[in-house]
């Protein structure tokens, strides 16, 4: 019985290369797409979008992965400049964690994701990359998906339970592409937990929350915010320190119809007066804030400054919360009490360079 020859193939062997068209597969990785077709779908049986597979594919508008597929490598889809759509499979989780897009540019084409129902675990950073001031992307998530959320805007989404009432609530993973005129937040957000520090694409925000739910991550910074906009429908004031959240932003507005706030050249009070909750950190045009006295409390964070302030107290004042006046340069100052004698006053001053009390107005 003679030998087989060494160069057959058998079941048991793996093929380094094969080509199905315009696809380039080795062992299951798609290492690249050589053809010019503006709609592409990969085939069945890859499992890996190799790094720089359709680099340069400037014809392709809609790329579709088959449920095959577990892993994009980087800059899987980079220097792809019309492409408007990506299919992901509709697999539990899809691995990778580096940046598969080229950058954003200003006229760029947002690419849509679509995310299927099955889907429940994926790296956002996949589909924006973190160093880029502007994503790239839009979310398109299935409605039956239970564990990603997207709304109008594009915006990504986890779902979550709220801790105390068990309600529905959203966690905000994921900031929409492109240059967003106008972003109101869900009534139920109960979180802002982006990869990302710094969002800088976001003209306008509506400042909304259900119950307290609302609670952006102290490290978030939304810039270049021309306005925001507390929303109608918004109860309670989020217990995060806002002058992060919004460092350079001085226009602060209430939606007309609001039964809880109000505001007063810029500040935000209860709609009572009674409580002021927010002095916008970049408002300077005022050197001598003279507090309303109608105001009986003032709320942590309230007076976030870079720059001297002297503020002349409601003299109605009756609580103060600890940390309620704070200084980022550790500049100076001047508190008139106007006979007021609040609780926790003297706990009220964070990093202060020079303070002044009860001093008189002459």
């Amino acid at each position: 019985k003679e030998a087989a020859p060494t160069d057959v193939v058998t079941e048991e062997d793996v093929l380094p290369e094969t080509a199905e068209g315009d696809f380039t597969i080795t062992n299951g990785v798609l290492t690249k797409y050589t053809g010019k077709d503006e709609n592409v779908e990969v085939p069945d049986g890859v499992t890996v979008i190799g790094s720089n597979a359709f680099d340069g594919c400037s014809t392709v508008k809609t790329i579709k992965l088959p449920d095959t597929v577990t892993e994009l490598e980087a800059k899987a889809f980079i220097n792809c400049p019309n492409l408007e759509e990506l299919t992901l499979p509709n697999v539990e989780e899809l691995s990778g964690t580096d940046y598969v897009f080229s950058s954003y540019t200003e006229g760029a084409t947002l690419v849509n994701i679509i995310v299927p129902e099955k889907l429940t675990s994926f790296s956002n950073e996949m589909f924006s990359n973190v160093n880029d001031r502007i994503p790239l992307s839009k979310y398109i998530v299935n409605p039956n998906n239970t564990n990603y959320y997207s709304d109008n805007y594009g915006m990504l989404y986890v779902r979550v339970k709220n801790s105390q009432t068990g309600e529905p609530a959203l966690i905000l993973r994921e900031v929409a592409g492109g240059i967003i005129d106008y972003y109101e937040m869900p009534d139920n957000l109960e979180e802002i937990s982006l990869d990302r520090y710094f969002v800088y694409n976001i003209k306008n925000i509506g400042l909304n929350g259900r119950e307290d739910l609302l609670y952006p991550a102290t490290n978030i910074f939304f810039y270049n915010v021309e306005k925001v906009i507390v929303s109608k429908n918004m109860k309670y004031w989020p217990k995060s320190n806002l002058y992060n959240v919004f460092a350079d932003t001085d226009v602060w507005e209430v939606e007309e119809g609001s039964e809880y706030f109000k505001v007063e050249d810029d500040v935000i009070y209860s709609k009572d007066g009674k409580t002021l909750y927010f002095y916008p950190r970049m408002k300077t045009d005022l050197e001598h804030y003279v507090m309303p006295d109608t105001v009986e409390k003032i709320l942590h964070y309230a007076f976030i400054r870079d720059d001297d302030l002297a503020i002349t107290l409601s003299k109605n004042l009756k609580w103060v919360s600890i940390s309620a006046f704070w200084n980022e340069n550790s500049g100076a100052m001047t508190v008139y009490t106007n006979g007021s004698k609040p609780e926790h006053l003297e706990k009220a001053y964070r990093n202060i360079g020079e303070l002044y009390i009860n001093l008189t107005e002459d």
